[in-house]
C-alpha cells in the first residue's frame, strides 16, 4: 500500500504500522532508490515517534570518486 503525504503524514503512518501487534519490521521501497532513501533519512525518520535513530555517521566518500 502506497504511503503518500507530508512528510509529518508520512511519519505517522509509518509511526501507526510500528505500533500494531506483530509488526517486527516495515519495508520500504522507493521509486528511486537513493534519493528516496535520502529524503526519508532526512525529513520522515527524524519526525517518527518509534524510529531507534542511531547518532550521525560521517558521510562516506564513494570509493569511484
Amino acid at each position: 500500500t502506497p504511503i503518500i503525504g507530508s512528510y509529518a503524514q508520512c511519519a505517522a503512518v509509518l509511526d501507526h504500522i510500528g505500533t500494531m501487534p506483530g509488526t517486527q519490521g516495515i519495508m520500504l521501497i522507493f521509486p528511486e532508490c537513493l534519493a528516496g532513501l535520502q529524503v526519508f533519512g532526512e525529513r520522515v525518520l527524524p519526525l517518527m515517534r518509534t524510529a531507534k535513530l542511531a547518532p550521525p555517521r560521517a558521510q562516506r566518500v564513494p570509493a569511484y570518486a
